[in-house]
């Protein structure tokens, strides 16, 4: 029997409301119902027919909420798409940033205030570091994506990033290779030049008046006070701050493949789970320290609110481009590379059509609006599904009325229970 996240929020929803539901944000509550109703006919569904042996299925609607496991396999295959298409073919390595656990409740507290420190303390370290002519001396682009699970689910913030092993020259005509086969810079390097801006860029916004106030828990209400907080920030600079940097895959899409595998993951993956029984939750982790696979036996609550930890702020940008991958600079950039290194892009207008549509607002319950996907009837494998219903969800009504109006004149379209 096969157990998901989605099974778990269903069965013990309302018993958590009840033990956690008055201080709920609203990003977390907006997560537990999306993955409540995720493929379930609260979010509508459409019934196809076989135009051979009158065989009909109905195709659930997904939440294609960005923290459910059930719907991360249709956006990395569009994510995918995009970046093979647009890459350059050279090496790439994978970096990850980690900050120290001291760390970690200032960070639960401020969450999008700390997560954008983070993005731009990792973009500024590269930067910094990459013109240098010691180790690149050129113009970078890399894509950086936030994580904050560790593998228990315990709030563990760091960034992967997606680094080309060269930059664009300072007048952006010519590609200029890393100066290393094997390494981007050594990782210690990067260690003391991230901690150095991080905590620079902390103070600096802690001291700058027209900056959101941090909030800080009882235990660290003595960071309120600007001499304290000063001295907590010279003692950051000497803590442990671990950056891991990959050897580099000569394929570009394989490396796109491998990191795909991060940037839409969620706290775990369905395949995790082991067991769901009398109210508790068993599944595999990966424990670091000996290197083995462990299970770990949590209550069916507290494995939902370690879920519902790391729910985003609405409207938090998870995934961020920089450097000659940003899309104000990726266009000019891509024909410059192309020409400097004999690169042919490849890129289809379908496969951006997909991407397109599949990250539009209205996908997450419009792929009606699509036409009708003559798929091969998994019954007789002779004839061809189309669609004869479409139940809508009723909390879109007002949004389709306001859009695509003429779609009400179709009997086919039916109002949601």
């Amino acid at each position: 029997m096969t157990f998901t996240v989605n099974d778990i929020f269903r069965e013990y929803k309302y018993a958590f409301l009840k033990k956690y539901g008055p201080g709920l944000l609203p990003e977390k509550l907006a997560t537990l119902n999306a993955l409540v109703a995720c493929r379930t006919p609260d979010l509508g569904y459409r019934i196809q027919k076989c135009d051979c042996c009158g065989t009909e299925v109905t195709l659930l609607n997904s939440c294609r909420n960005r923290h459910c496991p059930l719907c991360q396999n249709t956006k990395r295959e569009a994510w995918l798409l995009a970046r093979k298409s647009e890459l350059p073919p050279v090496p790439y390595f994978h970096v990850v940033f980690t900050v120290p656990h001291i760390l970690k409740q200032i960070f639960f507290n401020n969450k999008s205030f700390m997560y954008s420190l983070l993005f731009k303390a990792v973009a500024d370290t590269l930067f910094f570091l990459l013109r240098d002519p010691k180790y690149l001396g050129a113009d970078p682009g890399f894509i950086a994506t936030l994580h904050t699970w560790g593998q228990t689910m315990i709030h563990h913030p760091h960034l992967h990033c997606l680094v080309p092993a060269g930059g664009l020259s300072a007048d952006h005509k010519s590609w200029i290779p890393i100066k290393y086969n094997d390494y981007l810079m050594p990782v210690k390097v990067i260690s003391k030049k991230f901690s150095e801006i991080f905590s620079n860029l902390l103070l600096e916004r802690f001291l700058d008046k027209n900056q959101a106030q941090l909030n800080f828990n009882d235990k660290n209400q003595y960071l309120n006070n600007p001499e304290k907080f000063q001295n907590f920030i010279e003692s950051l600079k000497n803590r442990k701050w671990v950056v891991y940097s990959q050897k580099p895959a000569d394929n570009p899409n394989a490396v796109v493949n491998y990191l795909g595998r991060y940037v839409y993951r969620v706290a775990i993956a369905n395949s995790r789970i082991q067991k769901v029984e009398n109210g508790r939750v068993l599944f595999t982790y990966k424990d670091y320290r000996d290197d083995k696979q462990k299970t770990l036996d949590l209550t069916a609550l507290e494995f939902m609110r370690r879920f519902l930890l790391h729910a985003l702020p609405a409207g938090f940008q998870k995934i961020r481009y920089y450097g000659f991958l940003a899309n104000n600079q990726k266009k000019s950039a891509c024909a410059a590379i192309r020409k400097s290194i004999g690169w042919t892009l490849d890129a289809s207008k379908s496969a951006l059509d997909f991407i397109n549509a599949q990250e539009s607002p209205l996908a997450a319950s419009a792929d009606f609006f699509k036409d009708d996907k003559l798929n091969k009837c998994p019954q007789c494998e002779k004839g061809r599904l189309f669609t004869t219903i479409v139940v809508l969800p009723t909390r879109y009504i007002c949004v389709f009325k306001t859009i695509k109006t003429k779609y009400f004149d179709d009997p086919r379209f039916k109002r949601g229970p």
